[in-house]
């Protein structure tokens, strides 16, 4: 599959996951979680559905192998995430928009980590 083709489907069900993830984040603040607990129990509620989703449909390779790479990606992306709405907060807006302006960078972030860390390096290793 081209490259061109990977972030097109890489980005169809990255607005759908994301849709579902942003769904989460503003319910557990609604629900009056600060943004560091939402955030968390969006990720952790949220993993599984990425893992199956961008590893089946997008890199051919949601293995058990590959489940410890995604984790340790999505520690990577958490911690942006984190910073970035943290840095919003500091400028005065609240969290709600602050995981607006983060979701685009953490998109990004994720699609470099999946495809050259995550999946990619599967397929150099053998069964």
């Amino acid at each position: 599959m081209s490259n061109e083709s990977k972030i097109f489907k890489f980005g169809l069900i990255g607005v759908l996951n994301s849709a579902w993830s942003y769904f989460l984040y503003a319910f557990f603040l609604y629900l009056g979680l600060s943004y560091g607990p939402a955030s968390l129990l969006t990720i952790l509620l949220s993993i599984g559905l990425g893992f199956l989703t961008q590893g089946t449909l997008v890199f051919g390779g949601a293995t058990r192998r590959a489940l410890p790479r995604f984790i340790a990606a999505w520690v990577v992306i958490y911690a942006l995430y984190l910073l970035v709405v943290g840095l919003t907060q500091h400028l005065g807006l609240n969290n709600y928009i602050g995981g607006l302006i983060a979701t685009p960078m953490v998109a990004c972030l994720s699609y470099v980590l999946q495809s050259r860390y995550v999946f990619q390096s599967l397929s150099h290793v053998r069964p």
